[in-house]
């Protein structure tokens, strides 16, 4: 049967349709989101963490530019955008927790709208639920990946939007995104890669049938086959040149692998493309667009900088000291040996079509009961670390079954629509995998899980065959191990055990207000006493090694520009 002919049943699916359910869906799924962050926003803490993010954003406040007046270890941005949000709320850690229950709502209403597009509204909002739990409640600091994390959702959501119908605004949404991305933090840039190849891709999956100038002759097609094989042979070049020194399977297998398939996807794609010139100029045209926007916002930013001579200092700042600082703090992904344990959901994402009808109840049972033993178990770190892991070294899985879905033959799909989803959402999954290097730990892969938890919806919802109940459940057990085991408990052990602090004391200091474990609160409290007292506000002390907290929370002045020792 042709590609036309089995798509009119589900053209329901490609495109989401806002009704009164999805309204009353994304009401309750804001509800819960606001509700839940709201309630816990003000616990825990790593102090050197808050106090890196409140001190610079207070000598901005005081007139100091970043990167020429203090090392900023990020591009500036957020030190700015924090200045702002303590003179609206006030100068106060628990002001960029405010803020960041607003930004994790953004991304939720992203995720929201991104699941909608292939999922009934009661669905949509529970997978959305499951990327909320996997990400902001492990570790609730307003640091620059949870923005990065909303830009990049948005982003993916506006190329998403650009699949449908080509039109460029959606291309100045995503590009606007991701500068502002750039902006709180470098690995931005990572939205931007994912966004060249998204759009690469839908182009050379266009039915020329739907082309104007279908009557046009065709593109060589060995140009497009050469112009999107040097573009990938490029990215994967960059990938394991960005692994470099600390080259491991489970590097590779987490960071580089995934990008090369997908690029195997796309010169594939490239030999079967029927695009036409015109389409391949449009192309460009768009190309240029997603540049020249990045390029704006990166230069308004820039500006200040040009016109005191300090561009060297930016980027130097921004470039040559990240990579510095990065040389000696690294953490390795989990071994490969714990790939092991992906490999029954990967199967079950790729076969779950084809499960006989009287295996089905068998298959829900064992999915239900592995699920109640790791809820049940999971504060021992055995079987915390086999949930844990079997999440965060899914993504090469998840690409690999994806990609063999886009390669082999299109009857498997409804419309030219889900091919693009697919792919969108497995290339941004791909590429901002890319923020946990070279720091892999659990943490790091927080700031991504979301993109790998769509992409697995999108993969199982590709037809209306799916198995509602197992995915149902499998979304269950995801979402409440995260609740019961990871949610707001220690940041340093997400993804090794489970550490919840038992005592936890409300720092009562003008600037503080979170609520932190009693030990440290031993350590701070009688510190910024003694400061106070035998100093003013303003006045010059010197906290090390590594204690940018003891400025801001006392009100003290640093006479110097670093931030760590």
């Amino acid at each position: 049967m042709s590609n036309s002919q089995t798509s009119s049943p589900q053209t329901a699916v490609d495109k989401p349709t806002v009704t009164r359910s999805y309204k009353i869906a994304l009401l309750v799924t804001l509800a819960v989101t606001t509700i839940y962050l709201s309630t816990m926003r003000n616990h825990g803490w790593i102090a050197h963490d808050e106090g890196l993010l409140a001190h610079s954003a207070d000598r901005v406040l005081a007139g100091e530019t970043p990167h020429i007046d203090f090392q900023d270890p990020y591009t500036g941005g957020l030190s700015y955008w924090h200045a702002q949000v303590f003179r609206v709320l006030g100068t106060s850690l628990t002001s960029l927790r405010t803020m960041l229950v607003a930004v994790a709502v953004l991304a939720v209403i992203a995720w929201f709208l991104i699941a909608a597009r292939f999922l009934p509204p009661a669905s949509a909002g529970v997978v959305t639920l499951v990327c909320l739990v996997w990400s902001f409640p492990n570790y609730f600091a307003a640091l620059p990946s949870w923005y990065n994390l909303m830009f990049a959702s948005w982003t993916m959501w506006a190329i998403l939007k650009y699949s449908d119908e080509l039109k460029p605004r959606f291309l100045v949404v995503a590009t606007c995104a991701i500068g502002l991305s750039i902006l709180c933090k470098i690995t931005g840039v990572y939205a931007l890669a994912a966004t060249f190849f998204a759009v690469l891709f839908i182009h050379l999956n266009q039915d020329p049938a739907s082309d104007a100038s279908a009557k046009h002759s065709k593109y060589n097609s060995w140009q497009l086959m050469i112009g999107a094989g040097l573009v990938g042979i490029t990215y994967c070049t960059l990938l394991f040149l960005l692994v470099g020194g600390r080259v491991s399977i489970s590097n590779l297998a987490l960071f580089c692998i995934p990008g090369t398939i997908l690029m195997i996807v796309v010169f594939r794609q490239s030999q079967i493309a029927k695009t036409h010139s015109t389409s391949v100029s449009q192309l460009g045209l768009h190309t240029l667009l997603i540049i020249a926007v990045v390029h704006v916002v990166l230069i308004v930013f820039c500006y200040g900088y040009f016109n005191q001579g300090a561009m060297t200092e930016l980027l130097q700042g921004v470039i040559m000291l990240p990579t510095a600082r990065l040389a000696g703090a690294t953490f390795s992904p989990p071994s490969p040996n714990w790939l092991l344990l992906t490999i029954p959901l990967g199967l079950l994402i790729y076969y779950d079509r084809q499960i006989l009808k009287t295996a089905k109840l068998p298959v829900v049972i064992t999915v239900t009961v592995i699920g109640i033993i790791l809820i049940t178990l999971g504060g021992i770190p055995l079987v915390y670390r086999i949930a844990f892991k079997s999440g965060h070294l899914l993504l090469p899985v998840i690409v690999t079954v994806g990609s063999v879905i886009l390669i082999k033959s299109r009857s498997d799909f409804v419309s030219k629509a889900i091919r693009n989803r697919l792919f969108i959402l497995l290339m941004f999954a791909a590429a901002l995998s890319l923020l946990q290097y070279p720091y892999s730990s659990g943490i790091y892969f927080c700031y991504t899980s979301p993109f790998s938890i769509l992409a697995v919806a999108a993969i199982v919802t590709r037809t209306k065959k799916y198995d509602r109940q197992l995915w149902g459940g499998v979304a269950a057990i995801a979402g409440i191990f995260a609740v019961v085991w990871i949610n707001f408990s220690n940041p340093r052990t997400v993804g090794v055990f489970h550490q919840q602090a038992n005592e936890m004391v409300t720092l009562d200091l003008p600037r503080g207000g979170l609520k932190i474990p009693a030990v440290g609160y031993d350590e701070i409290k009688p510190t910024i006493d003694y400061l106070q007292q035998h100093s003013q506000p303003n006045e010059y002390i010197l906290a090390g090694p590594d204690c940018p907290q003891f400025y801001f929370l006392a009100n003290r002045k640093n006479p110097t520009p670093q931030f760590y020792d």
